[in-house]
């Protein structure tokens, strides 16, 4: 079995019978390159005066240091914080409910104990996957916060800051938490890291 996106997750458990037919090797090649573009075309706005312009941004020669004024820290907070995590959090809390409702249809319509069960397992690995996906959406914030709270309230966002650095860092450990998160609560995902 293998990680899944917010999307194919929510396509997977809204709309089973037409999965095959949704998520192609096309549409998902397609995807990856306009996620891909956007974030060169991002990175390149928000550093455009720092590649281009470079002597505006140090003090001597050799010196490295970016800066990012308060309306791209409020610029970047809504695109690269607020609109992923809104998206994030509404697929996984529509898929919570879809998967709910699923489990309670089965274990409405069965009469034998083995369909009840099944429907009962398929109620707790939702929420066993519903806690994980909290969790990991929780530790993203926890990891991701800090150094917006810290950008919004400085105004400007400089890189030669110690506490900017430690902010930095800790953004970069959310991506090795992940997937420490996942080994935790997924064997399979044990198995597939052994492999």
């Amino acid at each position: 079995m293998e990680k899944k996106t917010s999307i194919d997750q929510y396509i997977a458990v809204s709309d089973p019978l037409l999965y095959s037919m949704k998520v192609t090797i096309k549409r998902v090649i397609i995807c990856i390159s306009v996620i891909w573009l956007y974030s060169l075309i991002y990175s390149v706005a928000i550093l455009f005066n720092h590649m281009f312009y470079p002597e505006t941004h140090y003090a001597c020669y050799g010196e490295c240091l970016f800066v990012l004024n308060f309306s791209w820290a409020i610029v970047d907070l809504i695109l690269s914080l607020i609109s992923p995590c809104s998206v994030v959090i509404s697929l996984y809390l529509r898929i919570y409910c879809v998967a709910k409702y699923q489990a309670q249809v089965i274990n409405s319509i069965t009469t034998g104990v083995s369909v009840g069960e099944k429907g009962l397992t398929l109620l707790k690995s939702e929420r066993k996957a519903a806690k994980t996906l909290g969790i990991v959406v929780f530790v993203y914030l926890l990891c991701w916060i800090p150094y917006y709270i810290n950008g919004l309230s400085l105004g400007s966002v400089t890189s030669e800051s110690l506490v900017m650095t430690f902010l930095l860092w800790l953004m970069y450990v959310n991506s090795c938490l992940n997937p420490l998160i996942y080994a935790l609560f997924y064997p399979w995902f044990k198995i597939s890291t052994k492999h």
